[in-house]
């Protein structure tokens, strides 16, 4: 794309004098980009700077499940870290950033450090300039970069390194709709130590530490966002990477009131859509999301787990009292099916069964043993009688089923499905009275025929 302004005109004069990389940050670039292994296969290892060979003390196995994780190379002296593998070759290509400044712009240059090991053969290892960002103080940028090649893989940084640096539409760096985020001129890789940034980055709250996001994008986010700028110098790294996978503008965090009180109380957030979640239930609960004895926990992933277990129970609960809600409306139609039964009661030595009279003591039997008794609509079923089996103190022991069919008993569960010590007895208990149950329901036969 060619120049349209003196701004841009002034990026491409300003990025054709930019120097090469100094011996140092190659040096730089090769150590903290790539980490030295020896692969190892049956005893036998070869370095991945060097390419020789040479025997491992300890065992495959032993470094497959990590018990040995480093080895010098006796041939170069590298150290190495021990992976179990029967590659031969390996190649890695990773970002590496350098800082510097120019006539007031903050200089981005992005830089693609690729390593190529082959056992036998010195590792080779290449830096080559993809892209740079140039920052004006404003937060407003421009794009140098090299072209990119269209793939159906997917790739999104397929460089063409015969292309030249030229000036790009930066809107064209958005992957895809779907991650807003990434942004394949604003790559995520390592940053060179020392180089220049501009003084007013550092007042903004600028620093390296910030490893959570590309470090163009962090830069022009404290440049024109206040709120990212207060997050910066707060050390909410966390929170500033919400801020930009989210797509939140100025003052576009949720719970700001929050965010101010954990910055007041140096409350660094270690997981911040955890957080965030725990401060949406703290708000469902009722609960003080001003307090920092709720909102600042020591242990966030634990407080977060324990109120999500309350807010299953009281989801529970609500769901209990909207089917209640529900049987309610049942009633009519169950009064007028099973209405004739709802005086039977059988007692015997300790233990009383009865009909249960209503569509929502059935709920309430439901809730209070556990199991699916109203759920799966036993109220509906025209075959079925659902009988309580108590004890002599009112506590339930089981929920019977009698088919009005066969006469028999179909199930009887205790909690959760189970069965009480008393089971043998409660369906003795009904069997001996199931002549009872017949003659109400040859009863009902006979009066629907005559009608």
């Amino acid at each position: 794309m060619r120049p349209r302004n003196d701004r841009q005109r002034t990026v491409v004069a300003l990025s054709a004098a930019l120097p090469p990389l100094t011996a140092a940050q190659q040096a730089h670039a090769r150590r903290i980009c790539f980490t030295p292994t020896a692969y190892v296969c049956r005893r036998q290892a070869w370095c991945s700077e060097c390419g020789e060979t040479f025997t491992m003390p300890d065992s495959e196995l032993s470094v497959a499940i990590g018990v040995a994780g480093r080895a010098v190379c006796p041939h170069c002296g590298a150290r190495l870290k021990a992976e179990a593998s029967r590659r031969r070759k390996a190649s890695w290509a990773v970002y590496f950033t350098v800082l510097t400044t120019r006539r007031g712009w903050q200089v981005c240059r992005h830089f693609v450090a690729e390593k190529h090991s082959r056992a036998g053969h010195a590792a080779s290892c290449i830096l080559r300039e993809a892209v740079q960002s140039w920052i004006m103080p404003d937060g407003s940028y421009e794009v140098m970069a090299r072209h990119v090649s269209a793939t159906p893989g997917g790739a999104y940084d397929r460089w063409v390194w015969h292309s030249p640096l030229e000036l790009r539409d930066k809107r064209n760096g958005r992957v895809s709709a779907y991650s807003p985020h990434l942004d394949k001129y604003s790559p995520h890789g390592y940053v060179c130590p020392g180089g220049s940034v501009l003084p007013l980055l550092r007042r903004n709250g600028f620093t390296r530490s910030c490893d959570t996001l590309p470090v163009d994008a962090f830069m022009r986010m404290i440049l024109r966002d206040r709120e990212a700028e207060v997050l910066a110098k707060a050390g909410q790294w966390e929170l500033i990477a919400y801020k930009h996978l989210h797509g939140c503008g100025e003052f576009g965090l949720p719970f700001q009131h929050a965010v101010r009180i954990a910055c007041r109380h140096a409350y660094r957030v270690s997981d911040a859509q955890q957080w965030f979640d725990l401060l949406h239930m703290l708000d469902a609960e009722g609960r003080d999301t001003r307090s920092p004895h709720y909102i600042l926990p020591a242990d966030l992933r634990g407080a977060h787990d324990a109120l999500l277990r309350i807010r299953a129970r009281h989801e529970a609960e609500e769901e209990a009292r909207r089917k209640i809600a529900e049987a309610a409306r049942n009633e009519a139609a169950y009064l007028e099916s099973r209405g004739r039964y709802f005086g039977l009661c059988f007692q015997a030595g300790g233990i009383t069964v009865r009909t249960i009279r209503s569509v929502r003591e059935m709920a309430e039997e439901g809730a209070a043993m556990h199991h699916c008794v109203y759920s799966a609509g036993y109220y509906r079923r025209p075959e079925s009688l659902i009988l309580t089996a108590r004890d002599s103190h009112g506590r339930r022991l089981e929920t019977v089923e009698v088919s009005l069919r066969t006469f028999t008993v179909v199930q009887s569960r205790a909690a959760c499905n189970g069965t009480s010590p008393r089971h043998d007895a409660i369906i003795a208990l009904v069997e001996q009275n199931m002549n009872r149950i017949k003659e109400i329901t040859d009863e009902l036969r006979n009066s629907n025929q005559t009608a």
